[in-house]
């Protein structure tokens, strides 16, 4: 997975993370989540295929896991990688990640 891959479910949309989120990739990040916000329903998470994350698309993460719980919209992180989880607890974030809903 080269870059984001949204997919329709019913109820909502499933997000594919690609192995790489840097810089680059956060402002597609944040295009596609807004999107999601805007559409309502579920939104899924598959973070299973990252490989490294930089802190700007933790950021946006972060940001949009706030607006979509102040949104009313479920989400969820599947499968999250090591390098996933571990990009949240290196910036001391592993609170926030604790918060959300994750599926293996």
């Amino acid at each position: 997975m080269s870059s984001l891959e949204m997919v329709a479910l019913e109820g909502g949309r499933r997000l594919g993370l690609p192995a790489v989120l840097d810089l680059l990739a956060a402002e597609s990040l944040r295009e596609v989540i807004r999107e999601s916000l805007v559409l309502g329903g579920r939104l899924d998470i598959d973070a299973s295929q990252v490989e490294r994350m930089s802190t700007p698309c933790i950021q946006v993460l972060m940001a949009a896991g706030r607006a979509l719980k102040e949104g009313g919209i479920t989400f969820s992180i599947d499968r999250p990688s090591d390098a996933f989880i571990n990009g949240f607890y290196d910036l001391g974030l592993g609170s926030e990640l604790a918060d959300w809903t994750m599926t293996q």
